[in-house]
């Protein structure tokens, strides 16, 4: 991503001007979510506004901040800070028309590359842009594999503690070789792609980066 380096270098020098603190509440194009305020302590900066989806192009809802599945389409993308509904997302990508359903979960591990005792993890992301780039990936998945049914990306944002998401990606197809490689596509374009932050806290210190780069 052009400028991705320049927004990392932002997100980490200027922490009152962080992605947190300057994105608005955006999940959807031409949707706008209030309940944003500099003013909110840090554990919760975010307060939960639950809306009822509006239909938007190529029958695609936007979601609410609690991450609730879609009332139409075959298509559940989001970004939130609530802990992200895997089984829920499992069970909706679950149709008589697909014998194959793949789920990914991506989960906070107490390590990383160089690094022990990693206790927590924190998102970021310029929330204005991350369900575009879903909604891209997802348009890019089914034009490569079209019998693919149904399809959920959902990424966290805030704290992560160890053992929790902080993604979820859901493929289901007729059968398991489009099931597969839609969803290995979909949750390695998401990492290399999505403008999202992660901050790790490990035994000797913390720091932030581009999650494409972990």
């Amino acid at each position: 991503m052009g400028g991705a380096t320049g927004d990392r270098q932002d997100a980490r020098v200027d922490r009152v001007g962080s992605p947190r603190r300057r994105r608005c509440r955006r999940l959807a194009r031409g949707t706008r979510y209030p309940g944003w305020s500099l003013d909110m302590p840090r554990a919760g900066w975010l307060s939960p506004v639950v809306l009822s989806p509006v239909a938007s192009a190529g029958d695609r809802c936007p979601y609410d901040v609690a991450v609730h599945a879609p009332l139409t389409g075959d298509t559940w993308v989001g970004i939130g800070p609530e802990v992200l509904p895997a089984d829920d997302a499992v069970a909706w990508s679950t149709t008589p028309s697909c014998g194959a359903v793949v789920s990914f979960l991506g989960v906070a591990r107490n390590h990383s590359d160089g690094r022990s005792g990693v206790w927590r993890l924190e998102y970021e992301a310029y929330e204005s842009q991350v369900v575009p780039c879903f909604e891209s990936i997802d348009s890019q998945l089914r034009d490569r594999w079209p019998e693919v049914g149904r399809v959920v990306m959902l990424h966290r944002t805030g704290i992560v503690e160890l053992s929790e998401s902080a993604v979820v990606v859901v493929v289901s197809a007729p059968h398991r070789g489009a099931a597969f490689t839609a969803a290995e596509f979909a949750i390695d374009t998401l990492k290399a792609t999505a403008p999202i932050w992660k901050r790790e806290s490990w035994a000797d210190g913390e720091s932030w980066s581009l999650e494409a780069a972990r």
